[in-house]
Parts: C-alpha cells; sequence; structure tokens
C-alpha cells in the first residue's frame, strides 16, 4: 500500500529518563514479546510487513546481557484493538470527522475473527466488551453522523487510555490500543507515569494519530518533515509513551489532507498500521529474570542488504519481568488500612460490594487505584483505604483486584468489630477478598 512520507512526522527517539535496572544473577524467564518490520520500499512506494525472518536473522540484548531467542515466527491469531476517540471540545469538527473516518479505515481491514474496544474520550460513553469489526463499524457510522455531545472542556486523554487498556483485561500476546486524538491532556487522574507503567507491564502495543499540528510554529518555514526534527523540538509526553511500545504518534496537517488523493494514501497507510497489527513476529525470549524495568533491544541482522533501517523495526524497548507467578507466590499485605462503614450507609441499611483494580509496584507500594464497581457511598472510602496500602516486595509488578463487601449484621461474636480475610488465587488476576463485617447501628427516634 502507498504512503507519503512528509505526512507523517515520525519521531523514533527512545525515551531517555526511563530507568534501566542493572543486570543481576537471577534465574531465566521466559517473555513473549511482539515485533512488527515494516520497510519502505522506494521503488514501488510501498510499506512491506517482513513475514520471512527467523531467530538466526535477530540478535537481542535485555539491559546489560545478551538474550536467547527461544523462537520466532510470525503469530497469526486472533487480535485485539481498544480504539479511543477524542471528542473533546478542543477538537474541531473536521478533525472530528477524520477521526471517525479513519478509525472506521482501520477496521475495514479486520479480519473476522478480531475484536474491537471502542472509548470516546469526553464523553459518558463506557467502553464495554469487545466487539466484532461489524459491530464497531457501526458505532463509528453513528459517530460520522452525530458527534457525542462532551460533558465539559477536559481533555482526559490519559484516563480514556487507561479505561481502554483495562478493557483488554487479561492481556493476551498482540493487544493494541490506538488513540485518535490530541496528544495533551488535561483534567485526568491518573498520570502519564501510571499509564505508561500498565502499557508496559501489559505489553500492549500504542498506536496514535493526530490531526493537530503541534509543530505548528515550532519549525522554520519550508521545513522538510522528512529530515530529522531539532534536537531541542519538545517530544510530546504520549508520543514517548508509543516510542516505548516500539510505536508512534503520526500527524497529519487538516489542510494537506485535502490535497487531491492525499486521504487516499492515508487510508492506505492505515492498511499497512493494521498488517503489523494483526500478523506481528512472537519472540518467545530467554533472558534473565532482572528486577524492576530494563531496556530491551532487538536488531536485524544484515538489516541494510535487506532494505532495513532502524526505524523500520518495532518492538517494546522496555520490559517488566515476564515471570508474573512471582507475584503471586510472594505478595503479602504489609500494611492494611480497613475503609471504615459509611455512616450515612449504616444509617440507611444500605449494604454493597465495590471492587478496585490496584497496581502494585516491585517495592511494595501501589501506583494507583482504579475502582472497577463501587456504589457511590462506598467509592471514597474504599479508594482512600486501599491507597494506604503497601505489600511486601515482590520484585515484580502486577495487577491486584481488590474485593470490599460491607455487610451489617451475620458477625461471628469472636471477631473483631473489623476484620480482614485474604486471599489469593492462583491465577491472575490476583484476587484478594477484604471483609468489613460491623454490626447494624441501633437507632432512637427522638
Amino acid at each position: 500500500m502507498r504512503i507519503i512520507w512528509f505526512l507523517l512526522a515520525l519521531n523514533f527517539t527512545i525515551l531517555s529518563n526511563t530507568p534501566q535496572s542493572s543486570a543481576q544473577q537471577s534465574p531465566e524467564q521466559t517473555c513473549d514479546v511482539p515485533l512488527v518490520v515494516t520497510p519502505f520500499v522506494p521503488a514501488s512506494r510501498t510499506v512491506e510487513l517482513v513475514k520471512d525472518l527467523n531467530a538466526n536473522d535477530l540478535t537481542v540484548r535485555v539491559g546489560n546481557s545478551p538474550g536467547k531467542i527461544v523462537s520466532a515466527s510470525v503469530d497469526s491469531g486472533p487480535r485485539r484493538v481498544a480504539l479511543v476517540l477524542d471528542a473533546s471540545r478542543n477538537v474541531p469538527n473536521d478533525e472530528w470527522k477524520l477521526e471517525v473516518e479513519m478509525a472506521a479505515s482501520l477496521v475495514e481491514h479486520a479480519r473476522p475473527e478480531d475484536r474491537f474496544g471502542f472509548l470516546v474520550a469526553g464523553t459518558d460513553i463506557a467502553i464495554g466488551p469487545v466487539l466484532s469489526s461489524a459491530e464497531v463499524g457501526d458505532l463509528l457510522r453513528e459517530a460520522m453522523l452525530s458527534r457525542p455531545p462532551v460533558a465539559d472542556s477536559s481533555e482526559k486523554i490519559y484516563d480514556a487510555l487507561l479505561e481502554a487498556a483495562h478493557s483488554l483485561d487479561p492481556p493476551a500476546f498482540g493487544d493494541a490500543l490506538f488513540l485518535f486524538g490530541h496528544p495533551q491532556d488535561s483534567g485526568s487522574k491518573v498520570s502519564p507515569d501510571q499509564l505508561q507503567e500498565l502499557i508496559l507491564t501489559n505489553r500492549l502495543r500504542f498506536y496514535a494519530m493526530s490531526f493537530t499540528d503541534p509543530l505548528r510554529g515550532k519549525l522554520p518555514p519550508g521545513f522538510d518533515l522528512n529530515k530529522p526534527l531539532p534536537a531541542n523540538l519538545g517530544q510530546e509526553r504520549l508520543d514517548k509513551i508509543a516510542n516505548a511500545t516500539g510505536y508512534f504518534f503520526s500527524f497529519h496537517a487538516v489542510d494537506v489532507l485535502r490535497i487531491p488523493g492525499q486521504l487516499e494514501l492515508l487510508k492506505g497507510f492505515m492498511g499497512d498500521l493494521y498488517a503489523g497489527i494483526a500478523e506481528p513476529y512472537r519472540l518467545s525470549l530467554s533472558t534473565l529474570a532482572t528486577p524492576g524495568l530494563t531496556t530491551l533491544d532487538v536488531v536485524v541482522t544484515d538489516a541494510s542488504n535487506r532494505g532495513i533501517n532502524n526505524r523500520d523495526v518495532h518492538f517494546p524497548h522496555y520490559l517488566y519481568p515476564c515471570a508474573q507467578a512471582a507475584l503471586i507466590n510472594r505478595l503479602q499485605v504489609k500494611k492494611f488500612v480497613a475503609p471504615p462503614y459509611p455512616v450515612a450507609a449504616r444509617k440507611n441499611r444500605m449494604q454493597g460490594t465495590t471492587v478496585a483494580e490496584v497496581l502494585v509496584r516491585p517495592d511494595g507500594t501501589t501506583s494507583f487505584v482504579r475502582m472497577v464497581m463501587a456504589h457511590s457511598v462506598f467509592r471514597d472510602y474504599v479508594e482512600a483505604a486501599l491507597k494506604q496500602w503497601t505489600f511486601e516486595p515482590a520484585q515484580t509488578s502486577g495487577d491486584l483486584k481488590v474485593t470490599v463487601s460491607f455487610k451489617l449484621d451475620g458477625c461471628d461474636e469472636t471477631r473483631a468489630e473489623s476484620s480482614i480475610e485474604t486471599h489469593v488465587e492462583a491465577n491472575l488476576p490476583n484476587f484478594v477478598e477484604v471483609r468489613t463485617c460491623l454490626e447494624p447501628i441501633t437507632t432512637t427516634n427522638n
């Protein structure tokens, strides 16, 4: 498929401020990571998906140590893609129409077995179960005809991407996030560091596309976007997150896309992108089980003779430990703060169950709390309590699912007024059940 490269202001700079763990003498672990190689062929002016590599054509380094490629083969299994569209008030109508049109073009290349999540940032439209390409295509057609109303002027892109990432729980090989919208964020509760940590922990591929021009006024007149961007030009944080997963945030000016033929070229580019989403290499790597975050580098041997350069090779540039089972075996609550039973709920004899997800860092601290299900009267109490939890260090990050049940009666006489029961299942996601059991309040009428 054809592509006009001046439309794409792609920056493949690797994150410079991400910490790297030093190699340690640890047991080996096996990691499956996606690899996509897409060189541009000048003769045909097409982007080709390379599918004839094998383990002998690649070398790997994890941190400061060489990694061993156990196997390398194209994985053509079903894919899941969570689509996020930006409908905030900062997005003009012409940009919104391009977002929807390009998302629809991406989905047109899906195979029957592929599935999609769909979320519109800035609206009350919540992401539901993954849909077929036909079902999400219907939603996109509706969005084209009637733009969803926005609740406020904020642009909560980080929050929307977090919700989209959670819609792919438990994570599967080859999962991808695709944002159509602005790179800037305003009003999100989640920080970009927290979002990046979850994306890398779950080994998601993150693509993004915008129809605003973040370079306007920052480049000299007539600057050729085929050339490297100036070193002093700031990089958007979402672009950095995409780079960390091996991909990019591409920017396309609305004015340029009005030139005859340019929109068709961009739609061809969507097909090129989806080909890589659908059929990545699955690299099975044997590496030292180093704690925390470490770097990953994959090199195609004899790349120049194959017409491949570094920006054609896409893979996650950072890895969290792959042996998540270590978290299950070692995770223990070090500091437990029981959520109080809300007085208003007790007076009105309200009971309920909340479900929250906590990202536990390798040092045992919690990164953030996401409420999955909670009645409004209980939500704030549970969230405030869980943010104070700490765990014994497990040397790996992972999601912990916590269920808190508020019950007014049925307490055992031998129990204290507040009690905790902890259970960790033998498979992810981890499930810790906390039961807060209090006797009902006796009220008197005045």
